[in-house]
């Protein structure tokens, strides 16, 4: 698996790791995928590899958010992680104006086998305030570490309908909204959801239903919206599910999460 996300890899990436990971030289007559071809069996480099390759939408992915009150240690969290078998990677890199470091973490034996690897980032934001975020994989984030988490104060943010609503007020392109329709929540049965899809379904369904009287009784039908899709390449449900095709489209959208969380 990890030569197949190398060769992928744009060579910027590759360069990197040699760089700042193992501390090589090389001319540039050398070809740089070959050198860390022969280190694949390192598990640094792995985990840059693997950092890369969802950093670059190689691996789309989706996460849920740990959130940690503030006056949290950076000890306190790595000492949760150490106890359910992940490692971490210090990974120093301006993310957007609020984030100064990030941490990449995963398991300390990585396999072949996406499936099996748990993993996940450490977002710090601000100096002083040292307010912490954890994104961590959902389909591979199991019982033992969530109740750990939990237990150390961290909470799973959701996104209930309220929140949305205040996602829709953001401008933002929007291109898909889920509204739930199910009869115990709006009074309507034969109908559960309503999707709406489109390059901008905020701006083109307001112009559908000025233009359409007799829409406007209908729209009041509509249930509290459950599911959105950014044009960034970002999907949130209420669940908490935060599925992105990259981490890049990940990092955009963050402080607008940040910011409509802190609203509460």
């Amino acid at each position: 698996m990890f030569l197949k996300l190398l060769k992928k890899l744009p060579t910027e990436d590759v360069e990197f790791i040699l760089k700042n990971v193992l501390k090589s030289k090389y001319s540039k007559k050398t070809d740089i995928h070959l050198v860390l071809q022969q280190k694949i069996n390192s598990m640094k480099v792995r985990r840059y590899i693997l950092f890369f390759s969802k950093l670059r939408g190689i691996i789309p992915q989706r996460f849920w958010l740990f959130k940690k009150p503030n006056r949290a240690s950076v000890r306190n969290i790595l000492s949760i992680l150490d106890a359910v078998n992940i490692d971490i990677s210090t990974i120093v890199r301006k993310i957007d104006g609020g984030v100064s470091k990030a941490w990449f973490f995963s398991s300390k034996k990585l396999s072949n086998n996406l499936a099996w690897i748990r993993d996940g980032l450490i977002l710090r934001y601000g100096n002083r305030e040292k307010s912490y975020t954890l994104l961590f994989t959902t389909n591979n984030l199991n019982g033992r570490t969530t109740d750990e988490l939990i237990q150390a104060g961290f909470s799973l943010q959701k996104f209930p309908p309220y929140i949305m609503r205040k996602l829709l007020s953001e401008k933002l392109r929007f291109t898909r909204l889920v509204f739930l329709t199910r009869s115990d929540v709006m009074g309507v049965s034969g109908i559960e959801r309503i999707i709406l899809e489109g390059d901008n379904v905020v701006e083109g369904f307001y112009e559908f239903t000025k233009r359409q009287d007799r829409l406007r009784e209908i729209t009041l039908l509509m249930g509290p919206v459950i599911e959105i899709e950014i044009d960034t390449g970002v999907s949130i449900s209420n669940s908490g599910d935060i599925e992105v095709f990259s981490l890049n489209s990940l990092f955009r959208i963050l402080p607008t999460l940040r910011r409509v969380i802190d609203i509460q």
